[in-house]
């Protein structure tokens, strides 16, 4: 289950009644159209890659050396993958009707926090 953050909401209600061409001149073409089940609307949808690299501990060892317990960490560069998908309903008018962002049920994601949802 994830909730709308507000900047997600505030979008939302900016995008709402423009015209497909706007979300066109911000997000660029869009990667992805379909028709909706009625065929009356068109959702479009951008893809965005906000994957990251971390330095994590990625393994422990522990060993006694004389009398001292001696712990060892193991550090590495992780790659999280992240994603946000963005999309735009539009209806026959060519106007926007919703907005929508979403993850992409990625688990423990936050993969749209760092994507602007405009409108300018």
């Amino acid at each position: 289950m994830s909730f709308d953050t507000v900047p997600e909401m505030y979008a939302r209600s900016q995008w709402k009644g423009r015209p497909a061409k706007d979300a066109i001149d911000f997000f660029g073409p869009p990667q992805k159209m379909d028709r909706t089940a009625d065929g009356k609307q068109v959702v479009m949808q951008w893809y965005r890659d906000t994957s990251y690299n971390s330095n994590e501990v990625v393994s422990r060892s522990s060993e006694m050396q004389g009398n001292v317990m001696v712990h060892t960490d193991y550090w590495a560069t992780v790659n999280n993958p992240n994603r946000c998908i963005i999309s735009v309903t539009v209806d026959q008018d060519k106007k926007v009707v919703e907005f929508e962002a979403d993850e992409g049920k990625l688990l423990l994601s936050s993969g749209c926090q760092s994507v602007k949802f405009g409108p300018p």
